[in-house]
């Protein structure tokens, strides 16, 4: 029996453990599980009034850094990928570009950008932070910048151990949060908390820079250019963004119509399942060097099998984790939040609904194609389509009707891409018609349904 369990972790579990893809997926998760960790440990200590500051607080940051990059760090991802041997230059050009932007957001913030997202938003602590966003803005963009580069070179074992260093460090920083929380000003508190993110994103990357050497080094002189990062790039940041801004769209519905409790109760119910996410993104991130290499090559077929094959392996994880969430959410949201946040129980059903397009990423063709103009198409009718739908549904019933709005968005984006990708047939044959997966998702729903409609 010990031979046998012994052989099993030698043939299946040592080489996953050793995979880049588990890597990948561990650095992913250590950012999602510190902020769950936080919010564990926050519902329990923080006012809801606070509770629902610090949720927008990371709502700005989730959708701000990625409005204001301009898409930087996309066409940084995409020629470093392309153009390996000025690695050197485009960093160069990535790292001038970050702290421009952040001069010039930061000038918005002081004269008046601030004050009119407080009132957006019907929360006047915002005010707090005017000066640490910009600053969170240059972390987080070189955060994701250099995970991209860490993937690019194969250095996904560094992404793995800044991981790991950071959840302790991040574990140690809440522990000290818990004691502090009565004991600061309001303006105290928010400058602590606005270190708190920023410490979380550096340690993922900061010590990249004092280990990290490019040996093809080109020997082009450096010349600062966005416009190829742009061309590249801001078709991908515009998607991207109005893909962020669809899939929060919800919370800003919410947070504009409502007051902070109500945003507090719904940030927890729209939490969406961290490690779904995880699993689909950090291998669609593995593979996408590949795929730019086939398109590069014009084997478009072999981009497309590799799509298939790898989305199905994440599903075949995602979908029984998603199942399980479902079943036992209420107590899950019980035990991680207390009965202060019940009402979100519903709440975060939806969003597991979502979680079934959260097996890959999807419209990675697109992008590595390089014709990333059409993501940004696609993308701006999602969001009225979304905008629409959870305006309409909210007044006809309630918050839960904005999360049926998320849901229905981002089916008919991931639809709409399959479709330009020539893959939506295939897709449905080799995925959705696979005997375990539909399986899965008729128990899903018929578990939603069940549970919405009989407690």
């Amino acid at each position: 029996m010990v031979n046998a369990i012994k052989n099993l972790y030698l043939k299946k579990f040592k080489p996953l453990l050793g995979s880049a893809s588990f890597h990948i997926l561990v650095s992913t998760a250590s950012v999602a599980l510190i902020f769950l960790i936080s919010d564990f440990v926050f519902t329990r200590k923080f006012s809801q009034e606070d509770f629902g500051t610090w949720r927008q607080v990371m709502l700005i940051v989730g959708t701000g850094t990625t409005l204001v990059s301009l898409g930087i760090p996309e066409g940084y991802r995409y020629f470093i990928s392309y153009d390996r041997a000025n690695g050197h230059s485009h960093a160069k050009n990535l790292i001038i570009s970050t702290f421009g932007i952040a001069i010039l957001f930061q000038l918005f913030l002081m004269f008046g950008g601030m004050e009119l997202i407080a009132r957006g938003f019907n929360n006047p602590d915002l005010q707090y932070f005017v000066y640490a966003l910009p600053v969170i803005f240059i972390i987080v963009s070189l955060s994701r910048a250099i995970r991209y580069l860490m993937i690019n070179n194969s250095h996904t074992i560094a992404l793995y151990r800044y991981s790991i260093f950071s959840i302790f460090l991040s574990v140690i920083v809440i522990a000290a949060t818990w004691f502090m929380y009565d004991k600061l000003s309001k303006a105290q508190f928010w400058y602590w908390m606005s270190g708190f993110v920023s410490l979380v994103y550096l340690v993922l990357f900061l010590p990249y820079f004092f280990v990290y050497k490019n040996r093809n080094t080109s020997s082009i002189k450096f010349k600062f250019s966005l416009k190829p990062y742009l061309r590249i790039g801001f078709p991908v940041y515009i998607a991207t963004f109005v893909g962020v801004l669809t899939l929060n769209i919800d919370k800003m519905i919410v947070g504009g119509f409502t007051d902070t409790v109500t945003f507090a109760v719904y940030a927890i119910g729209a939490i969406e399942l961290p490690i779904v996410g995880m699993i689909g993104g950090s291998i669609a991130q593995k593979i996408f060097p590949q795929l730019v290499s086939f398109y590069k090559e014009e084997k478009i077929q072999n981009a497309k099998s590799l799509w298939l094959s790898t989305t199905l392996k994440s599903t075949h994880i995602t979908y029984p984790i998603i199942l399980l969430m479902m079943i036992f959410s209420k107590p899950l949201i019980l035990i991680l939040f207390t009965e202060k946040y019940i009402e979100a129980v519903p709440i975060f059903q939806t969003y597991l609904l979502v979680g079934l397009w959260r097996n890959t990423q999807y419209g990675s063709l697109i992008i590595a194609s390089g014709k990333t103009k059409w993501t940004f198409y696609y993308s701006v009718m999602c969001l009225i389509f979304s905008a629409l739908f959870s305006i309409l549904l909210y007044y006809l019933f309630g918050v839960i009707g904005v999360a049926w709005g998320a849901f229905i968005a981002t089916s008919f984006i991931s639809i709409l891409q399959l479709n330009h990708e020539r893959l939506l047939g295939e897709w449905f044959r080799k995925l959705v018609l696979n005997k375990w997966v539909l399986a899965e998702i008729i128990c899903i729903f018929i578990t939603y349904i069940l549970y919405n409609q009989f407690g």
